[in-house]
């Protein structure tokens, strides 16, 4: 057995680790022609051939294909257990007599759990020699084509992005079911117009000609998406790219998802017949004041929808998605075509400023304005700590205005019997929380105070985004210890003079230019850089907490370690009854570009607990940064995560909204975890002073 184990992968096996297959291995031998396992079966298994040569098939309708012959000394069917193929996707049938070994799936996993050099050697087999992310090497090539022509073939494009099988569009080769979660997820995040839109004019920086586009054109909204669009004229809009490519990679997947599900749609309603009577209804003033009811008004939307080519489910599903405009949406359908035109401008080699440089002297400025000097001549002791949120989190926690009023909030809640108030809420600030947002708009007079307040306690807010679509907060932690915060916070001493620069979610590959420019920005000032927020989930449930060991590029499967700075225990106490999951975090290149087979790969043979966007962006240039001196050395890390959805569970995906009694309690335990790991910074370098 030690012999006939002798090739890669399991050459890299130690003899202790051979010596425990021995006892999981099945030998099995098979005659000529004999069919080891079918196309189709459930089956798990992974086979080593040991004598013999086994054929791989693949049968279609009309035909079949021979794929390959595997020749002795080599392993196949790791596939079914490794990247969640639910069924074989081949067959394999020995030619002439064959002798191998099985081992079951679970073995193999467990395998590769107790040899992390054999799995990455495994991973190398398939990413290198069975290219099993082909499907997004050729969409991401198709995307990077187009930017360099300055034109995309946007066909060509969907036709790469059914390759991919998109794990939050499970649906996309169903010619026969509409995938009403997965064109949900699209529909949030794109333009509400973007039915009646036929060109897009995609830029990362405006031509003279359109450089105020807010008051030039429309403003278009995306609910799910902070995106600059703006309808040009009818039929065209033009969007404002952030820097990078994350942006349009998200931005192009969403349209290649719409054109899919539309022409499914479009299909249904291909008759003459169905355009007059949705020309017609939406023509007839008395029945558009009826769209929107159940069944008010003289014609009622729902009464045509139920003439239509649709099913109960299926009119639900349609009116969730566009409330009281569906005919609208549907008249656009059946004659859009999904026939895009799509011009993209990305500059190279431009002298004029970016999103990001702007954003920066914005930042630069309102540090002056807050305490008294610009980044460039801060006192040594004025440490700077960035944070990375979704930003209301951090205020909240910092929130005078929230803990005085905590208890008023509860009790309004209460008065009306807010249906949040039917969840079992662990932390009491968390339900006041939840509750603030409808509370201030039902007592205006409150969202005032409490921005007077904000004001009054050193809170400067950015009013604009210059496009990067990062919102931005800076706090002078200076009499923190004076005022009530979040009860979970300890603050920080008395004689703290530190700024904290909260700054919105970047998006993917934004993330590097974003921090990177904050790095020169405060240089040798900065003391921490704090990232948390939400993350998909490779194991656990919604709402447990991610705290990552390293980052993993999916792009390029480079390994970035970690040194964090997180109080375990206290996190633990923190978050109560959620399950803290530590491990790899994968960063992925896009939302709609990962599908079962990525996933699974990370899962399993890179052993990664999660995936988000920005983590290896944000990462390398702080690393880079601390090792070329432009940073202190001892600058402290905090990378946390809660678990937002599973994105191998159709039921816990993306495309389900989660509560907010999943949500809000893990986001809190990590943002109270690093302010409380900030303060304690801040407390340390009183009695340690800046170098």
């Amino acid at each position: 057995m030690k012999q006939e184990l002798d090739f890669i992968p399991f050459t890299f096996l130690s003899d202790a680790e051979r010596a425990e297959l021995r006892a999981d291995f099945v030998e099995m031998r098979f005659a000529d022609r004999a069919v080891i396992f079918a196309q189709g079966d459930l089956d798990d298994r992974v086979f080593l051939l040991i004598e013999g040569q086994v054929e791989q098939w693949v049968h279609f309708e009309t035909h079949s294909k021979k794929i390959e012959v595997i020749e002795p000394g080599h392993h196949f069917g790791e596939r079914a257990v490794l990247l969640g193929d639910r069924k074989r996707a081949f067959e394999a049938r020995a030619l002439g007599s064959v002798r191998c070994y099985a081992l079951s799936g679970e073995a193999f996993l467990a395998l590769l759990g107790r040899s992390p050099v054999f799995a990455r050697a495994m991973g190398q087999i398939l990413r290198e020699k069975q290219n099993i992310f082909m499907a997004f090497d050729r969409f991401m090539a198709e995307v990077l084509h187009g930017v360099a022509q300055g034109r995309m073939d946007f066909s060509a494009l969907v036709t790469r992005y059914r390759a991919l099988q998109p794990a939050l569009h499970p649906h996309v080769d169903d010619h026969a079911t509409i995938d009403f979660d997965a064109l949900a997820y699209a529909v949030r995040r794109l333009p509400a117009h973007v039915t009646r839109t036929l060109v897009w004019f995609l830029a990362d920086e405006l031509p003279l000609l359109y450089s105020t586009p807010q008051a030039t054109f429309e403003a278009v909204g995306t609910p799910s998406r902070r995106r600059a669009i703006y309808e040009m004229m009818p039929g065209k809009s033009i969007v404002l790219l952030r820097d990078g490519i994350s942006d349009l990679v998200d931005l192009l997947s969403c349209l290649c998802l719409m054109a899919v599900e539309a022409r499914k749609i479009r299909k249904r309603i291909e008759d003459p017949a169905i355009l007059s009577r949705l020309t017609a209804f939406l023509a007839d003033p008395q029945a558009q004041e009826g769209a929107g009811q159940a069944e008010g008004g003289r014609k009622p939307e729902l009464s045509l929808l139920k003439s239509l080519p649709f099913n109960a489910d299926e009119i639900e599903g349609l009116r969730r998605l566009w409330p009281g405009q569906v005919s609208a949406r549907l008249r656009d359908m059946a004659l859009h075509h999904e026939d895009f035109n799509i011009d993209v401008w990305k500059r190279i080699g431009r002298h004029n400023s970016s999103q990001a440089d702007v954003w920066t002297t914005q930042i630069a400025e309102a540090t002056e304005e807050l305490i008294g000097h610009r980044p460039n001549a801060l006192p040594k002791d004025r440490r700077v700590h960035i944070i990375s949120s979704n930003t209301h989190s951090v205020t909240n926690c910092l929130s005078t205005w929230l803990v005085q009023q905590t208890e008023a909030i509860i009790a309004w809640g209460e008065k009306i019997d807010h249906p949040l108030l039917k969840g079992s809420w662990g932390v009491r600030q968390d339900l006041a929380v939840a509750l603030s947002r409808d509370y201030r708009t039902s007592t205006p007079s409150e969202e005032a105070r409490r921005a007077a307040i904000d004001e009054h306690e050193g809170v400067l807010e950015l009013s604009q985004t210059a496009f990067t679509g990062i919102r931005v907060q800076l706090f002078d932690t200076t009499g923190l210890c004076l005022r009530p915060i979040d009860p979970a916070l300890t603050p920080p001493p008395m004689q703290s003079r530190a700024l904290l620069v909260n700054i919105d979610y970047a998006f993917g590959q934004q993330a590097e230019e974003i921090i990177a420019n904050l790095i020169k920005l405060f240089g040798r000032n900065l003391d921490s850089v704090n990232v948390l927020g939400k993350a998909g989930g490779l194991t656990g449930r919604r709402g447990d907490i991610l705290m990552p060991t390293a980052f993993v590029r999916q792009t390029d499967d480079r390994f970035q370690p970690l040194n964090q700075a997180i109080d375990l225990d206290r996190l633990r106490a923190l978050s109560h009854d959620r399950a803290i999951h530590q491990g790899p975090v994968l960063t992925v290149a896009g939302t709609l570009l990962q599908n079962r087979v990525m996933l699974n790969f990370y899962r399993h043979l890179w052993r990664c607990v999660g995936l988000e966007m920005e983590g290896s962006y944000y990462h390398r240039p702080l690393e880079e940064a601390r090792e070329l001196g432009f940073v202190r050395r001892d600058l402290l890390m905090r990378y946390l995560y809660y678990t937002s959805d599973l994105p191998l569970m159709a039921d816990a995906n993306l495309s389900g909204s989660m509560l907010a009694i999943e949500g809000i309690p893990p986001l809190y335990a990590v943002t109270r975890e690093i302010l409380n790991g900030i303060f304690d910074q801040e407390r340390a370098r009183i009695t340690s002073p800046v170098d």
